[in-house]
């Protein structure tokens, strides 16, 4: 069967999916042309939570995000592909959808471990406490008045 007679099969299929409940939104659904990257993409999904190292210039992005990203220029001379990008701040990892399920279900069974090793941190933050500050504060002249002398010592 050539593409050609494929392609109402396909979009009937995406159709379907398209219509059916879903938690992504339309736009999470609906690949759009983007001329710059001469591809087609979703909007993405993201977390709501903002890339998690405040001092990162980044600080604005989505800690995770993921989008459909459909390469298909001149798809006669160099085919077609469908992948997901998948970010973490600002570094974006591009996969098939089969090594994306692998990164999920790898990321299911991180979660499972994470939230143990989560629970075990709570326990032992039960023991933590703040510092004395005039402690601090002798602390950090004693460390000054080293440093001087090491310094002294190299004149």
């Amino acid at each position: 069967m050539s593409d050609n007679t494929q392609i109402p099969e396909r979009v009937m299929s995406v159709t379907n999916f398209l219509n059916e409940d879903s938690p992504l939104t339309a736009a999470q659904r609906t690949l759009t042309l983007d001329t710059g990257l001469a591809a087609h993409r979703t909007t993405p999904i993201e977390t709501a939570l903002r890339d998690i190292d405040c001092e990162s210039e980044h600080a604005d992005l989505p800690w995770l995000s993921a989008e459909i990203v459909v390469l298909d220029d001149k798809p006669q001379a160099y085919g077609r592909t469908t992948n997901v990008w998948l970010a973490y701040g600002a570094a974006v990892t591009e996969m098939l959808p089969v090594q994306g399920r692998e990164a999920l279900a790898a990321m299911r069974e991180f979660a499972d471990r994470y939230e143990a090793l989560l629970d075990l941190a709570d326990e032992i933050a039960k023991g933590d406490f703040e510092g004395d500050p005039e402690i601090t504060r002798l602390d950090q002249e004693a460390m000054d008045r080293h440093i001087r002398a090491v310094n002294e010592g190299r004149a």
